[in-house]
């Protein structure tokens, strides 16, 4: 009924289909027959890659395409093990990329954009500005006598704030330990402490409200404390800048209910 074996049909079907298409990678236009000296017959690439530099012995024309047919594909596995861990994260992109000119003009705007923000004008500008933030809260590096009062209680206690050469502010107080610095992902002066029986916090302060402290000036504290039960108190406070030597602090909040946490007030001294 077959004029031919079904399996040359079938060969010739696939080599019409496929090898007739540039390789993406080489952009060669290598055909299957093509000869070379010898009778050699010049490698065809299949499945979107060419087998230049894959495999240097060339393969000679079959009277069965089949056996033809699975020496490539063995080629293709040996070729795509060797170099998956290079062409990986890329695969399923570089089809799109190379297939059209939308492609290719995305391809060069997200490098473009991955060069922008990693470029080395980018990053200076965070470091200035965390240089900035640094200089100006450096205001409290500097050891303080605390008046704190709280639900009709008064007591007085002493801390220490000091700076670290990684522009840090690092401040140590009764029942208190917590590091500051530049958060370039908020643009925010922010602090995590621990505090006594456990408990946590972390705390943003708005920005410099100019190139140094001065009376007058009021500033905000946000964040969140977990305590060790379980409990967590969402906070803010206000401090104002009475001189160049204290401080007052009013700290008020809710827990994660709703209700009302008990509002501390704080005077900050400077000890000389």
């Amino acid at each position: 009924m077959f004029s031919q074996p079904p399996s040359s049909r079938i060969c010739r079907l696939v080599r019409s289909l496929i090898w007739t298409i540039p390789c993406p990678l080489c952009f060669c236009k290598t055909r299957w027959g093509s000869r070379l000296p010898g009778g050699r017959v010049k490698a065809p690439w299949r499945f979107g890659l060419c087998f230049k530099g894959a495999s240097d012995p060339m393969y000679h024309l079959s009277k069965t395409g089949i056996s033809i047919y699975r020496q490539r594909m063995e080629q293709v596995v040996n070729f795509t093990r060797t170099t998956s861990h290079r062409i990986s994260s890329i695969q399923n992109a570089a089809p799109f990329f190379i297939a059209s000119n939308s492609g290719k003009n995305l391809m060069w705007l997200l490098l473009a954009v991955v060069a922008f923000c990693s470029s080395p004008g980018s990053l200076r500008a965070e470091e200035e500005e965390a240089a900035v933030f640094f200089k100006f809260y450096s205001f409290y590096q500097s050891k303080w006598q605390i008046e704190e009062e709280k639900e009709g209680k008064k007591e007085t206690y002493t801390a220490e704030c000091y700076g670290s050469a990684g522009g840090c502010n690092i401040y140590v107080g009764k029942g208190e330990t917590s590091i500051w610095g530049y958060n370039p992902k908020t643009r925010q002066w922010t602090g995590v402490g621990q505090l006594d029986k456990g408990s946590r916090y972390v705390m943003a302060i708005s920005r410099p409200a100019g190139p140094k402290f001065k009376p007058g000036m009021v500033f905000t504290f946000t964040g969140t404390i977990w305590h060790a039960d379980g409990q967590i108190n969402y906070v803010t406070g206000k401090q104002t800048c009475v001189d160049a030597n204290t401080l007052r602090d009013v700290v008020t909040g809710t827990d994660q209910d709703g209700k009302a946490i008990p509002k501390v007030v704080k005077t900050f001294k400077r000890i000389k």
